[in-house]
């Protein structure tokens, strides 16, 4: 059985498609999901409650530095990030250091759209990857990641079709919202014992998936945490029925 907290007052989101954008003027006892190809039946008085999702990660300063054909920026903390490339490279090895100091994170949509990306590796000292950071990165079939790793945030690996399998690291506490969705070839996840929460939509519609290994149960998992994932059950996580 998911477990999740009690949290009301939140955005309603089909729990097929992720959807929020609903007019009022169809907010009634139950409607169908405007999106094209859903048709998700959805009683807002009956729908589950959803574990709240702050913005933790803003965006960079828009300030340019260049070293190593990658594009760097200080986050609010005054940290070095990576936020971009120059050209279409198919293969990525981030540098732990930049002008002598750690490279601490990803940022916000820093490689999104990148359809050359096939392969990318990302050094120990990087402990966040930003929103968007990756999303429909629809080539990338290999993400390796350092150990410092604690906060994959919002869709920041949503759309990568090619993603095959994912080893993520004990330091890791959070998986964000629709962090790996759309995710349609991922078979295989692994995760640590520090993961503590898996937030809403985190693999929805990873139709491939069928096994996800961890090595200590979270204490939060949204309810909508694998919809959409055909070909998982659910009920393996907890084999225990808890």
């Amino acid at each position: 059985m998911i477990i999740h907290e009690q949290v009301q007052n939140l955005t309603l989101r089909c729990p097929r498609c992720g959807n929020s954008d609903f007019p009022d003027s169809i907010r009634r006892p139950a409607f169908i999901c405007p999106v094209i190809g859903c048709n998700y039946v959805i009683e807002p008085d009956n729908m589950p409650p959803m574990l709240p999702d702050p913005d933790r990660v803003p965006a960079p300063h828009q300030s340019q530095y260049v070293g190593d054909g990658f594009i760097y920026d200080r986050d609010a903390n005054g940290d070095w990030v990576v936020r971009g490339v120059y050209g279409e490279p198919s293969v990525l090895s981030i540098p732990a250091l930049f002008n002598g100091r750690a490279v601490m994170g990803v940022a916000p949509r820093a490689f999104a759209g990148l359809k050359s990306l096939r392969r990318i590796t990302l050094p120990d000292t990087v402990s966040v990857i930003g929103e968007d950071a990756f999303t429909d990165c629809a080539e990338l079939e290999s993400i390796v990641f350092g150990s410092g790793l604690t906060l994959l945030d919002r869709g920041c690996l949503r759309g990568c079709a090619s993603l095959y399998e994912v080893t993520l690291p004990e330091k890791l506490r959070e998986i964000g919202r629709e962090a790996f969705a759309d995710c349609s070839q991922l078979e295989a996840v692994s995760i640590g014992s520090g993961v503590e929460v898996i937030r809403d939509n985190a693999f929805l519609m990873c139709a491939s998936l069928s096994r996800f290994t961890f090595g200590k149960r979270p204490p939060h998992i949204a309810v909508t945490a694998f919809s959409g994932c055909y070909s998982f059950d659910e009920a393996a996580l907890f084999p225990d029925g808890q």
